[in-house]
């Protein structure tokens, strides 16, 4: 596993007796995984399925965040509400980072109290029901944390890391997702998402991102969602400048913008 510096910061992943607690608090909860696992695995009674690309704009090989008044109203439909804490539950290493994404959604959204559950649902020990779930309509009323946003205009920070954290033939140049170009963002630094699961398909150098928890880091992938779930863990780690592109590169190897290649 990618050794990250240790810092006593109390981050958003959470164990699953931390998420039960949080449930029995009054936490509204949202289910990131695909409907076949949702419908044959199981859910946590309540907690609707809410697919990442729903909140998206662009089209099929777009990873961009819609309108954030549109985007809001649509978790509102599907339970979350300022005032009460979110649990995200995902597939973990069985997934592509989706409940990552949601977090990310909601956080850059203004909601400051959202949890993912440490493991994915495979780690839940508590109830368990098969039918789908409704969550009563919520309020939320967005305000967007731009420093959580990188976008193609604002890519580069001076002195920050770039971070591609796709495979490493898709950063080689393997077109594998519908990317218009192979390659990499140009300046870009490669450690595949896995490695921050702890199950890399190719294992990188067991070093820090960076040793200042203040460097700014900005994380893409190919549309947004392998990066927000490592964004979620360097947060949780304790880095306090960290940016997704939520474009990424979908949006990059469409515009036209130069791209390198190993």
């Amino acid at each position: 596993m990618l050794i990250l510096v240790a810092l006593a910061v109390a981050g958003p992943l959470v164990s699953p007796s931390e998420a039960a607690r949080l449930l029995g608090e009054g936490a509204r909860v949202l289910d990131a995984r695909g409907a076949f696992a949702y419908m044959t695995e199981g859910h946590i009674p309540g907690a609707p399925r809410v697919n990442w690309k729903d909140a998206t704009t662009g089209g099929l090989f777009s990873g961009k965040l819609g309108d954030p008044a549109r985007v809001a109203q649509f978790y509102a439909q599907n339970g979350v509400d300022q005032s009460r804490p979110v649990l995200v539950v995902g597939a973990w290493d069985k997934g592509w980072g989706e409940e990552g994404r949601l977090w990310w959604d909601l956080t850059y959204l203004g909601h400051d109290d959202v949890y993912v559950l440490r493991g994915g649902m495979q780690k839940w020990t508590g109830e368990k029901e098969l039918m789908p779930a409704t969550a009563p309509l919520g309020q939320f009323q967005p305000e967007p944390n731009e420093a959580m946003r990188a976008t193609m205009e604002s890519l580069y920070d001076p002195g920050g890391i770039l971070l591609d954290v796709r495979e490493p033939e898709e950063f080689a140049g393997a077109r594998k997702y519908g990317e218009a170009r192979g390659g990499h963002i140009p300046g870009a630094l490669n450690r595949p998402w896995t490695t921050f699961l702890g199950i890399a398909i190719v294992r990188g150098p067991q070093t820090p991102i960076a040793p200042d928890p203040e460097t700014p880091i900005t994380v893409y992938c190919t549309g947004g969602v392998r990066a927000a779930m490592v964004a979620l863990m360097l947060t949780d780690e304790g880095y306090t400048a960290v940016r997704n592109y939520d474009g990424s590169f979908w949006e990059w190897s469409d515009s036209g913008k130069d791209v390198s290649v190993k």
